[in-house]
């Protein structure tokens, strides 16, 4: 009895492993084959922008269970002003079951401006009897009536040419009219423009269409036609100004000032120009003047970075300001008359203040995400502390850092008056630093030439500014010394500047 017991438990087992053998085995199949069959590139849902009357072309990939010889379009949904057309089908040879279709969207000239239509494109593939479906869905906006242009470059030196493109929306436009702010016009559709003095110019399009009905889009200083002797500086990216900040009571403070601090490259330069980014706070703010102020770069509770004395400022009326909405607005405020020359030390402070004649006034200033460069450049004030706050994210009054869009134009000069030329070194030296690496300091040689102006100063290795070492007139060889400071271990560069030229050398620092 036992042994018939033993072999029906191994006939069991056997069976057993058998029926798991063979439900794994086609199991395996079925999923082998369930997963070729439902290979997709994943659906794309299309967000298109169409005038009416407008073509575009689109490409669409997809597997398939065979190789396909021909493809079908339809169009499903809101489609009566919608019409689509094959371009061409291709298998890819090297994706065997792969497909590419190219098809051409038409959007009827009779469409609606301002609708939305949402339509589905249907692919109706085919190879002897087999045959398949993929699908695609679109959400296609029929913008309304409005003009809109854009340029490239928008900023360079003169003679300046640019050009222009029209991205007028809207069915029928039949005229073009260009005003390029230097008193010359065009009424070509996508013209071109050369600038051959210095300035900011703004540009307007205004677009006609068929039936009389007009608009017209300004972009104010859209276009920098720059001086090649003139150098704009600036801490923000001019690309991304996503954001504002107003003046007075921002975030609770009442800031009345911002600035920024500026080092230009070198000593002996003017000061020229401010140019600011104001946004246009729902036109319901009253009507403030602007005051620019430009400072000497000083220290606050001992920290150097800081406004200290003002050197001169102007107010510039509301009637001559211009604002901003979707895009930046920038105002360039003359500071030529100033006459502000330094010739020794290289910081100095642009600020802004609201003069206002009413307590609703506001103003506000552009700034970008912070991330472009470092953002302790832009302060602010405020009145309740009553010292200058710098705009990063130390500050535990604002959870992102900023720069405000504010920029200073300089023009360097290069009549510098060498003293006792018979004692100028033969050329500027900057020796490496000794030792290096180093954890409590090196000393770095140096040879300047007598009497010409320079600036020392310390950069991290991405080419932040750290700190200034000495800014002065050369007098001939000396050295530095560089004793070890609260900066985390890692490589930084020494920079010396003067008007002739820049010699850097590479500090590693081992705390």
């Amino acid at each position: 009895m036992k042994r018939k017991t033993d072999q029906r438990v191994e006939i069991i087992l056997y069976v057993f492993i058998a029926v798991v053998f063979f439900l794994t085995t086609v199991g395996t199949g079925f999923a082998s084959e369930r997963n070729i069959r439902s290979i997709s590139i994943p659906q794309r849902d299309e967000d298109v922008t169409m005038n009416p009357g407008e073509s575009r072309q689109f490409t669409h990939d997809h597997l398939l269970a065979f190789r396909a010889d021909e493809v079908v379009l339809e169009v499903n949904g809101e489609d009566q002003f919608i019409s689509v057309e094959l371009d061409n089908m291709e298998n890819d040879p090297e994706v065997e079951l792969e497909v590419h279709t190219q098809l051409t969207l038409t959007l009827d000239d009779n469409a609606q401006e301002g609708a939305e239509y949402d339509v589905v494109i249907l692919f109706r593939y085919s190879a002897g009897d087999e045959q398949t479906v993929k699908q695609e869905p679109y959400t296609i906006t029929v913008p309304g009536f409005e003009a809109v242009f854009a340029a490239n470059p928008i900023r360079g030196q003169i003679p300046f040419e640019v050009r222009f493109e029209d991205r007028s929306t809207g069915a029928n436009i039949r005229n073009w009219f260009w005003e390029f702010g230097d008193g010359q016009t065009s009424q070509d559709q996508n013209p071109n423009h050369t600038y051959r003095q210095h300035g900011y110019y703004d540009v307007s399009l205004m677009v006609t269409k068929g039936d009389g009905e007009q608009d017209t889009k300004t972009r104010w200083e859209y276009i920098a036609a720059v001086d090649p002797d003139l150098d704009e500086l600036s801490y923000e990216d001019p690309d991304d100004l996503p954001n504002f900040l107003t003046l007075p009571e921002s975030n609770g403070f009442a800031d009345h000032y911002y600035n920024v601090r500026f080092t230009p490259p070198y000593p002996r330069y003017q000061i020229m120009e401010a140019r600011i980014g104001l946004f246009d706070l729902f036109g319901n703010n009253g009507t403030p003047d602007m005051k620019v102020i430009v400072w000497e770069s000083g220290e606050q509770l001992g920290e150097a970075g800081f406004p200290g004395e003002a050197l001169d400022s102007v107010i510039v009326p509301y009637e001559e300001l211009h604002f901003g909405n979707v895009e930046p607005a920038f105002n360039t405020v003359d500071l030529s008359h100033m006459e502000i020359i330094n010739y020794g030390p290289l910081d100095f402070h642009i600020g802004v203040e609201i003069v206002a004649d009413a307590e609703t006034d506001t103003l506000a200033v552009y700034v970008d995400d912070g991330e472009y460069v470092n953002v302790s450049r832009s302060l602010f004030w405020s009145d309740d502390e009553e010292i200058w706050f710098r705009m990063d994210d130390e500050d535990p009054s604002y959870e992102t850092p900023f720069n405000f869009a504010i920029h200073a134009v300089v023009t360097f000069m290069d009549d510098v008056t060498v003293l006792n030329p018979s004692e100028v070194p033969n050329a500027i030296l900057l020796n490496p630093a000794y030792p290096n690496p180093f954890n409590n300091s090196t000393t770095v040689h140096f040879d300047i030439p007598i009497g010409l102006p320079f600036t020392s100063a310390l950069f991290d290795e991405k080419g932040r500014w750290i700190h200034n070492i000495e800014t002065g007139f050369g007098t001939g060889s000396g050295s530095w010394v560089l004793n070890s400071v609260n900066f985390p271990s890692g490589t930084y560069i020494l920079r010396l500047t003067t008007p002739m030229e820049t010699k850097s050398t590479q500090l590693i620092y081992l705390r």
